[in-house]
């Protein structure tokens, strides 16, 4: 056993080295006495946060990942977009829907990264003291990952998901140079990638052509890098429902330019969702075909056209760029 209390001897270093600086032996001496000797090194066991490996429970880094996947089979989906799409929010608010109860046959079964779930939360929940509900913004350049484990409850399978949540800045890297696509192998090994859009400027008429230029154009670069395919279909996410008013024409507006993106990727499928309340889509909407999407065995996506390059600066490939 180790001693926890050192000889209050200035000099002794009997709880070191089991020796009293008097020459006494510790059971009779006055100033040890009630402490308890310091064992020999041969016979100490080690300590319990030296033999276990314990989870921080923070984010995990992108390039560290491999920690998550230790013990189980995880897969890994990537969730991209450009800046202040709402990346962080959504995941965010599929943690925060659990905690209310199961999302459709999806109930939360575990996660080693509850630490950074909340540290993405915080500042939504009303104990942050903020006005308004907000989401942390993901740093530039940084890619964290974190771990969600879920359960369907209709077909008793696990699994064990690990969210890639991608700064737009990072994002912008690939599209402006297509060629650095395969220097994130994070994209290369996602098995599901979710492209996220604003509803707010995809009706906004001086943000939607640059906007649906731009996402058309990683959509063709994401599946010209092989990062999706036909086995990998690219899921176009589109966020911030919750600010539209069902069955009006920006509704049309928002499914018009959203289609657009699928089309462009050759491969890909479109989902809906709402994070908070509003005057459209009721918080959590899309969340269940969320999950049903990335937890699927295999995806199924219509085949569409692969959109024709109609400008000169809508695909870097046709400039010789890619």
């Amino acid at each position: 056993m180790s001693a926890t209390v050192p000889c209050p001897q200035p000099e002794c270093k009997a709880h070191e080295d089991g020796k009293c600086i008097e020459g006494l032996d510790l059971s009779t001496c006055p100033h040890w006495k009630g402490r308890t000797a310091h064992s020999t090194p041969d016979d100490e066991p080690g300590r319990l946060e030296d033999l276990v490996d314990w989870p921080s429970g923070k984010g995990v880094a992108a390039e560290e990942r491999g920690v998550l996947s230790r013990a189980r089979q995880t897969r890994t989906v990537l969730v991209a977009g450009e800046p202040f799409t709402g990346k962080t929010t959504l995941i965010g608010a599929l943690y925060i829907a659990f905690h209310r109860g199961s999302i459709g046959p999806f109930r939360f079964a575990g996660s080693e990264t509850l630490l950074g779930f909340e540290e993405r939360c915080f500042r939504a929940r009303l104990a942050s003291g903020g006005s308004s509900a907000e989401t942390a913004h993901t740093p530039v350049k940084q890619s964290t990952v974190l771990h969600l484990a879920i359960d369907n409850m209709n077909t008793g399978a696990r699994k064990d998901l690990v969210l890639a949540d991608i700064s737009g800045e990072l994002l912008k890297e690939i599209y402006e140079s297509p060629g650095t696509a395969r220097m994130m192998p994070i994209a290369l090994e996602s098995e599901r990638v979710a492209l996220l859009l604003d509803a707010r400027r995809l009706v906004d008429k001086r943000q939607r052509h640059a906007l649906v230029a731009r996402s058309s154009q990683l959509a063709r670069v994401l599946y010209e890098k092989r990062i999706t395919s036909t086995e990998r279909p690219l899921l176009v996410v589109v966020t911030k429902c919750d600010f539209l008013p069902q069955e009006s024409a920006e509704w049309d507006e928002v499914r018009n330019q959203t289609q657009k993106v699928t089309e462009a990727a050759t491969f890909a499928t479109s989902v809906f969702t709402a994070a908070r309340r509003g005057p459209g889509l009721p918080p959590g909407a899309g969340f269940e075909e969320l999950l049903n999407q990335w937890t699927a065995p295999t995806l199924t996506a219509p085949t569409l056209r692969t959109a024709s390059p109609a400008r000169a600066f809508d695909l870097y490939d046709a400039r010789g760029e890619g």
